[in-house]
């Protein structure tokens, strides 16, 4: 107990200078991003709805289908002609969970704590949906309220991972091939940039169902 005794006794200008030093540690300790991982992947007001009936009825079956007056949260995922999937969340404190259902796409709930959204889902499940995707497509996201957020498909990025069963594997970007990026730098890339939407699976090579991972980067449609 003598430490104690020592420092009540410091001057007031060191025992403010150690005040202001330990304060400071605090703030940048818990500044510091937590810690993230690349899973593997093995309401419309009338107007509205009449809008979707006239566009696009298979879009309005599937927003009714899924719609819950009680939740605001996102629901399902739907590309004209190409995919529509009710979306699941992670069971917390669980963020490398992808669910095994096949008709279901899993919130990737890290993605969440950096402003974008990440949807994740197993290459031979509902994943494999995600190979249909295209540049410029538009993803609707529906929301329990029933409301309809659009996104447009702006990039297509392929990775082979370097220990396809690893969360934590460092990564080869296909379109040049002589870099390694680590899972960290990976996450920050995609889902660590602010309102934008990421579909991730896995990719299948060489009998290696976890060869590498596919990246499908969206970026919200102006609604105005």
């Amino acid at each position: 107990m003598r430490y104690p005794f020592l420092i009540y006794h410091l001057p007031v200008p060191i025992k403010k200078f150690l005040l202001s030093f330990l304060l400071l540690a605090i703030l940048v300790i818990s500044s510091q991003p937590e810690s993230v991982i690349i899973p593997v992947t093995y309401l419309l007001d009338e107007s509205g709805v009449t809008e979707q009936l006239s566009l696009d009825p298979e879009l309005t079956s599937f927003i009714l289908s899924i719609s819950d007056p009680d939740s605001s949260k996102l629901e399902g995922i739907y590309i004209e002609d190409k995919l529509q999937f009710p979306i699941t969340s992670q069971p917390t404190n669980n963020p490398g969970f992808v669910s095994n259902s096949p008709d279901s796409i899993t919130s990737f709930s890290t993605a969440d704590k950096y402003g974008s959204i990440g949807l994740i889902a197993h290459n031979h499940l509902a994943g494999e949906s995600f190979f249909q995707i295209d540049a410029d497509d538009e993803i609707c996201l529906v929301y329990g309220s029933g409301q309809v957020e659009k996104y447009v498909v702006s990039e297509i990025r392929e990775y082979k991972a370097l220990s396809p069963n690893s969360p934590f594997s460092s990564f080869i970007y296909l379109s040049t091939p002589d870099v390694t990026i680590s899972y960290q730098d990976l996450f920050f890339e995609t889902y660590g940039i602010k309102d934008r939407l990421v579909l991730q699976t896995c990719i299948s090579r060489d009998e290696v169902e976890s060869w590498g991972r596919l990246f499908i980067i969206a970026s919200p449609v102006d609604p105005y």
